[in-house]
């Protein structure tokens, strides 16, 4: 059984650990290599934990449900799209702004 669970599309990120900048050329002590493995397990419960937590929100939903959401959320992309100032053409600009008589 194997819990290595990285989200699609970051497997690589996961799999190459980022050096450390301060640390030792050495090898690590007992407690240093303890702390590292403590911080690897914590971001992967976390991890873990959101992929369950969206995973049970989709159940919950069922097909119907997701495609409404999704309906949902265009339909608002769509809306801010559509509220978005325009930018004021010259011409436009001179009729809004005439000086005064």
């Amino acid at each position: 059984m194997s819990f290595n669970f990285a989200p699609p599309g970051q497997e690589e990120a996961a799999a190459t650990p980022a050096p450390a900048e301060d640390a030792p050329s050495g090898p690590l002590t007992a407690a240093q290599r303890l702390a590292a493995l403590k911080a690897k397990l914590a971001v992967a419960r976390k991890t873990n934990h959101k992929a369950v937590v969206e995973e049970d929100r989709r159940e919950k939903l069922g097909p119907e449900g997701l495609r409404d959401e999704s309906k949902q959320k265009s339909y608002e992309r769509q809306k801010k799209e559509v509220r978005r100032p325009r930018p004021l053409s010259a011409r436009r600009a001179t009729c809004l702004h005439r000086p005064p008589p």
